[in-house]
């Protein structure tokens, strides 16, 4: 799924709607354990783990990235892995003014 919207240019970190939708998110799923919002979270496509002409060797970093709960990458300790090996659920990314919503797309899909 690919939630688009305009997004501001900005030199700020973390821009008010990435630090406002992610904990909205989270404060609807967590609870549940239905699915936890990340954001900035980098996820690896490590090499053979798809079919290269797909996928290559690529990471994507959205702007908020959700994950269904059982699919939230674990360590044996039962904590949330440093890496985050695993196609994401919900990808939410900012549009930029100067980029296509064509060009996010494209750079987003996995």
């Amino acid at each position: 799924m690919f939630l688009l919207g305009l997004k501001t240019t900005t030199k700020l970190r973390n821009p008010a709607i990435q630090t406002e939708l992610a904990p909205a998110i989270n404060q609807i799923l967590k609870p549940k354990q239905t699915a936890r919002a990340f954001t900035e979270l980098r996820c690896i496509y490590p090499t053979g783990s798809h079919p290269a002409d797909v996928y290559g060797d690529r990471s994507i970093v959205p702007d908020i990235s959700v994950v269904v709960w059982n699919r939230i990458p674990r360590k044996d300790s039962g904590g949330i892995a440093k890496v985050c090996a695993i196609a994401l659920d919900w990808t939410i990314e900012r549009l930029l003014p100067d980029r296509s919503q064509a060009n996010v797309t494209e750079d987003i899909r996995h």
